[in-house]
Order: C-alpha cells, then sequence, then structure tokens
C-alpha cells in the first residue's frame, strides 16, 4: 500500500540502480554493536526544537525540550489515510470527516514521538501508530441469538484493525518488518487486563501493568525503525534504567492531560489512570491525586536525565547511535508533553458529568438545564428591558415578512467573492510561476499533496495581486481585456483580493510546515513595501536612482519568487540545501523589467502600444532616461503631470516619449538588461545543477523561451 509513497520522497532515487521499496529504503542500521564510539555523532536532521514560548502556552510544564519533525504533513498525511481506509474497511463515509487520534492544532503526534524519522518512513509510521491507538475498551462483544442464548463475537472494529494490520504489514518482508507485526500481534491485538488499584499492590506494580496494557514495546520498535537504530535486546538491557524513567514519563503525562476526559468514563469502564489510582489506592483527594502527578511527572524527567547522563559516563564506549536514541528519546518526551496539552482527544465532552446512578443523572441534568435557562432568561430579560411580569404568549412586536417553517434556511455561497479573482485568472493566467514551480520541483521533490497547495497559493496571490495592480495603475485593461474592477466595480474586487490574502495564510498555516507561514508572511510584507516604493514615486513624480529601482524591485517582485522557493522548501523531503537566494533575485528582475519592456515597445501580441506609458509607470527605461538626460526628464514627467486620472496617454505623447527612451539608449539598455539577466540566470542553473548532481532542462527551456525578445528597433 506504501511502495507508492515511498518512491516520491528522494529525488536521490532517480540515480539508483533499483526501486525503493517501503521498508528497504535508507535501511536500518545493524543493532549497536557494529558502530564504534569514533564515529560522528549527527542528531538533529529533520527536526526543529520548539519555541520556548510556545512550549509553555495551555499549561505545558515539561523541563524538556519538545522537538517536531520538519514534515508534519507527511505524518498528517498518514493518518488522513488511516481514517480512509478505516472508513472503507468499516463502510462507515462519516469516519472520514472525524479527526484523527493523532491529529492536533499544533501538529501531528507521530511528528512529536518521532522527532528524526526518516522521511521516508515517516507516512508509514504515523499510519502504524494511528493503527495501534485504534482501540476497542474490549475486543469481544457479547451477541446473543436464538439458538445460542451467549456467544463471543470478534467486534466490527477489532476484526476492521486486523484487517488494516494484514493490508499495511503485506509489503513487509524485511527483519524490521517482520518485528514489527510480532509487537503488534502480541502487544496490540491482545487485550491486557486494565491496571486499577483492586489488581495492584503499588505504584510500581500499576507502571508495571501499565506497559503491557499500553503496549510500549511497539512503541519502542516503531522507534527504533522510524529513527533508523534499532534496539537489540542487548541494547535495550544498557539503556533499560532510562527507559523506564522514560516510560513513567510517558505514562504519567498521558493520564495527566487525559483525566478530564477519562474520569467521566471510569463511572462506566475500568479506567488505565494513575489519578484515579492515587485516589482509590492512597485515599487521596481528586486535586492532590492531580497535584502528585504532576509531581511524578517533574521527578521521572528529572530521572531520565540523570539517567540518561549516568548512562554517558558509565559507558564512555556507548555506542553512537545508542547515544542519539537517548537524545531524540528526551525531545520525544518533551513532545509528548506538549502534544498532550493541546490534543482535542483530551478535550472534556459539553455533556454533564454524571456523578450518580443514570437515572438519577438524567433527572438532575434535567433540572439542571432547566434552572440554567431560568437563570439564562432572568439576565436576557434584564438586558433586553423586558419585565418579568411579561407575558411571553402576547402579541409579537415584530412578524417576518414569510413564515420561516414554510422556506428553507438562506444559504449566501461564496460566488460575489471570487467572481474577480476567477475572472481575473481566466483572463491573465500565470503561467510563468506554475512552470517554474514545476522546473524547480526537479530538485526539491515537495510531495504531491503540499504541491498542489502551494500552486493554488500562488494561483490566489497572482490573481489578487494583478487586481489590486490594476486598480492601483488605474489601468482599465487587463492583457487587452476589461480589468475586473470594472466590471465587478473596485470595491468588490478589492474585497476578493484580500479575501485571498486570508485564505492563502489558511491554506499554509493547514499544511503545517514549519516555516512555511512565516515566509509567507514575510515576503508579503516585502512585497508591499517595495509597491509601496512604486507607488510613492508614481503619485509624487519623482525619478529613483538606478540603485534605487533595482532594490525596489528585488523587493516587490522578488519577494514573488522568495516565497514560492520558500514555501517549496518548507514542504521539500530534500531540505534546504540548495541555495536558491541569487537565482530569486535574478528570476525577480527578469521577469518585472522584462514585463516593463514588453509593455513599452509594439508588436506585442499581449498588450496594446505603449501599455505602460498610459499608466503613467517609472519603468527601468524612464529611470534610466531622465538619469542620463535632464531635459527629457523634464518632459516625460510633464507628460505624466497632465495626464488625467484613469485616461490613457494619446498616441503622439507616447511616440514622444518612446523617442526619447530610443534617443537616450534607454530602451536598448533596458533590452540589454533583460537579455543579461537571462544569461545570469543560465549560469546560476548551471552552477546549481551542479551542486544538486542533477541537470534541470525544464528550468533551462522555460528562461530560454522567455528570453526570446523582440528588439527595440525604431520605427
Amino acid at each position: 500500500m506504501f511502495r507508492q509513497y515511498s518512491n516520491i520522497l528522494s529525488h536521490r532515487r532517480r540515480r539508483s540502480k533499483s526501486s525503493v521499496q517501503v521498508l528497504s529504503a535508507a535501511q536500518s542500521e545493524p543493532a549497536s554493536d557494529a558502530p564504534t564510539a569514533n564515529e560522528p555523532l549527527e542528531i538533529w536532521a529533520h527536526s526543529q526544537p520548539l519555541d520556548a514560548e510556545a512550549q509553555k502556552q495551555n499549561g505545558c510544564f515539561t523541563t524538556l525540550t519538545a522537538r517536531i519533525h520538519k514534515y508534519d504533513h507527511v505524518s498528517q498525511r498518514g493518518s488522513d489515510r488511516f481514517m480512509e481506509d478505516l472508513a472503507a474497511t468499516l463502510n462507515d463515509e462519516e469516519m472520514k470527516l472525524k479527526s484523527s487520534y493523532l491529529t492536533s492544532p499544533v501538529g501531528n503526534y507521530a511528528s512529536f514521538l518521532y522527532p528524526e524519522c526518516i522521511p521516508e518512513r515517516l507516512e508509514i509510521v504515523a499510519y502504524l501508530t494511528e493503527l495501534g491507538n485504534f482501540h476497542d475498551a474490549e475486543q469481544k462483544e457479547t451477541a446473543r441469538t436464538a439458538d445460542k442464548p451467549e456467544e463471543l463475537v470478534e467486534s466490527p472494529r477489532a476484526a476492521a484493525r486486523k484487517k488494516l494490520l494484514e493490508k499495511v504489514t503485506g509489503e513487509m518482508t524485511d527483519k524490521d518488518g517482520l518485528e514489527i507485526i510480532d509487537c503488534y500481534r502480541s502487544n496490540w491485538l491482545v487485550t491486557p487486563e486494565v491496571p486499577t488499584a483492586e489488581n495492584c499492590a503499588n505504584l510500581d506494580d500499576y507502571v508495571a501493568r501499565r506497559r503491557l496494557n499500553a503496549g510500549i514495546d511497539v512503541y519502542w520498535t516503531l522507534m527504533g525503525f522510524a529513527h533508523g537504530t534499532r534496539l537489540g535486546k542487548e541494547d535495550q538491557a544498557v539503556v533499560r534504567d532510562a527507559l523506564d524513567a522514560a516510560e513513567r514519563t510517558m505514562f504519567f503525562t498521558n493520564d495527566y492531560y487525559s483525566w478530564s476526559k477519562e474520569k467521566r468514563e471510569s463511572k462506566k469502564k475500568r479506567v488505565a489512570n494513575v489519578i484515579l489510582f492515587l485516589m482509590q489506592h492512597q485515599n487521596m483527594s481528586e486535586e492532590d491525586a492531580k497535584e502528585k502527578t504532576k509531581e511524578l511527572i517533574l521527578e521521572n524527567e528529572k530521572e531520565f536525565v540523570k539517567r540518561r547522563e549516568a548512562l554517558y559516563q558509565t559507558h564512555s564506549d556507548l555506542a553512537p547511535k545508542l547515544r542519539k536514541w537517548m537524545e531524540i528519546l528526551g525531545a520525544a518526551l518533551g513532545g509528548i508533553h506538549y502534544w498532550c496539552t493541546n490534543a482535542p482527544r483530551y478535550a472534556i465532552p459539553d455533556t454533564p458529568e454524571i456523578e450518580t446512578t443514570e437515572d438519577e443523572a438524567d433527572t438532575s441534568s434535567q433540572e439542571d438545564d432547566s434552572d440554567d435557562e431560568d437563570d439564562e432568561a432572568e439576565v436576557d430579560g434584564a438586558v433586553n428591558g423586558v419585565q418579568e411580569d411579561e407575558d411571553p404568549d402576547q402579541e409579537p412586536l415584530w412578524t417576518p415578512l414569510v413564515n420561516a417553517e414554510d422556506h428553507p434556511a438562506v444559504d449566501l455561497d461564496a460566488s460575489p467573492l471570487l467572481a474577480p479573482t476567477n475572472y481575473t485568472g481566466s483572463v491573465a493566467p500565470n503561467q510563468v510561476h506554475v512552470e517554474l514551480l514545476a522546473a524547480l520541483n526537479t530538485w526539491l521533490q515537495v510531495p504531491t499533496r503540499p504541491l498542489s497547495f502551494i500552486k493554488q497559493v500562488i494561483h490566489d496571490l497572482h490573481d489578487s495581486s494583478q487586481i489590486l495592480a490594476n486598480i492601483e495603475d488605474q489601468s482599465p485593461v487587463l492583457r487587452q481585456k476589461t480589468a475586473a474592477h470594472l466590471v465587478f466595480g473596485p470595491a468588490q474586487s478589492i474585497n476578493s483580493a484580500a479575501y485571498m490574502f486570508v485564505r492563502v495564510a489558511k491554506t499554509v498555516n493547514c499544511l503545517n510546515c514549519p516555516g512555511m507561514l512565516d515566509g509567507l508572511l514575510e515576503e508579503l510584507e516585502t512585497h508591499f513595501i517595495g509597491q509601496s516604493w512604486d507607488l510613492n514615486w508614481r503619485y509624487n513624480l519623482q525619478c529613483p536612482t538606478e540603485q534605487e529601482y533595482l532594490a525596489m524591485v528585488d523587493k516587490k517582485s522578488g519577494s514573488t519568487f522568495r516565497m514560492l522557493v520558500r514555501l517549496m522548501q518548507s514542504a521539500s523531503m530534500e531540505g534546504s540545501a540548495l541555495d536558491l537566494e541569487i537565482l530569486t533575485q535574478l528570476l525577480g528582475r527578469w521577469h518585472q523589467i522584462r514585463n516593463e519592456y514588453l509593455g513599452l515597445i509594439s508588436g506585442n501580441n499581449q498588450r496594446g502600444f505603449g501599455e505602460e506609458l498610459d499608466q503613467g509607470k517609472i519603468s527601468y527605461a524612464i529611470v534610466r532616461c531622465c538619469n542620463l538626460d535632464p531635459a527629457a526628464k523634464t518632459i516625460i514627467l510633464g507628460i505624466f503631470r497632465q495626464k488625467p486620472d484613469g485616461a490613457a496617454l494619446s498616441t503622439e505623447s507616447k511616440i514622444q516619449i518612446l523617442e526619447l527612451l530610443h534617443k537616450t539608449g534607454a530602451l536598448q539598455a533596458t533590452y540589454d538588461l533583460v537579455r543579461q539577466l537571462g544569461r545570469d540566470i543560465m549560469k546560476n542553473v548551471s552552477e546549481l545543477e551542479i551542486t544538486a548532481q542533477e541537470t534541470n532542462p525544464s528550468l533551462k527551456a522555460l528562461v530560454k523561451t522567455l528570453g526570446d525578445l523582440p528588439t527595440p528597433t525604431q520605427e
């Protein structure tokens, strides 16, 4: 099932001699007796630490630094696929709409539990973790039939769990795969006894039984597989002390944050929770038990760090991969804690808590609800000026024109909101950026799902920016078609463009790729700063220096290309090893000055004659001309000054300005600059091909095609 996904994650696979199998890709290192202590230790390659302030939010009190995998969206893809498969297996379409066990607003649980997971394995690891946590309270249900009064039958959910395990492990044939299968069958496909105050003599006994109940060995097996460092029996014996403290930390952390929800369930079934255990076994109050659990978490975090340091000191020749395992485990414990503080699955249900029997609870609940409704009614009455003695059945003060019961509810769609941007996209499609995205993906290898979202983001930003640019330029046409603001009105067009910025931010945020939202917002800010200088010079009829003009272009146009690259690198399975800063700067300058040049000359089938001059833009050719010839500057800015707002220049005025641009050599210089920028881009692409060890014919072909420009011959 996952074989197809392993083959889209790394561009290195294209240089391999054989196809990559999901469990043979990035083969796990052997048990740690092979490596020597002198090997270099590289721990953090695929994760990044959480911001200290962010980690403290929502009452998170862990002392360990949490880390999250850089490709959290891949973890979520594994969870989403699990929910799709589960819905299909149970024949329950509504299951697809439910949130998975691992999902949270701050990231997928697998991204915290396996922060250094080999990227190629992250999706299947998340899927397997979802599968492991898909528990029934009991795997057998009691069914009564006519001929058999009582018979144990397997529940549909238990059967689905087994079926999905067979499906996902069908391709697992190597040692790691077989070990995972054995762990699942012996730990998560059985129903161990729930540890309670009745069957546990003390806290240590509770933890020992909790190990079996939680199937913790499966986590360690998955963690070893995820990080490419499998722990053999001898390895586990070496790190056992530190591992014990880590397990206690995990159990107590889970119990602490799940208690608010589980205490309701404890009225109906046995619940494994240390808070309940302390309350029943040591006669503690709920508050005291919660405080004691918090102390246990902090004590065991401290004990884990202490035992880990002792391990390093006692075993000076400790294999580097074992040391790496221990460091990752510390980050995972902090990540689990942070995830628990934000996990929707621990949210307290909205239904009132049951304190007595079901019959009594129903009665008291109804009474409480009625009391609450009375209180709310009193408050509403006071606020709205309604006297307590008013008759609620008297004639209403207002009646609707139609009876709501006889007419369906009105649902206003988004068609007016999207109409201007849809229209703009159809008139001026964003071909350059789309082709560039596809070409850059030769190197960056962004997975299909985030790539499609990035493409949509670029489309939306292009359309919204084009609408705003036409309004700011007071341009009546776009690619020789009526501009959107003259079709739908300026107000609706501005509203549509503003909405697009909100939509792209929401889209990027949902991808959960670290650094992606920051990249979007930072480059949008830079774009608007650059645009502000362009508008400022045009409004005040000021001519900047050549250096000032190029700095403006780097912010205005360059930001669009930097944004595209930053979005792709944030979602790339290859990371951001390639330095594309120079390329994005060159592309930004080339794209804008090339468009300005085409807007000045005739014979261009996409633009009208002298379109840039109609808008009074201070283009590169104008900047060059005005800085070379003060007399020409006076004439050009004078013509712009007399041009009525929104009106086109006369043909005679356009010809006069173009003659000045030819006479000073500014138009030829613009043509030469565009050609030089094209050469510089081709040179930079060749250098990047060497660094990436991969040619990029698509990118070179794109540059070559766009570099074919008409010469500035004077008619």
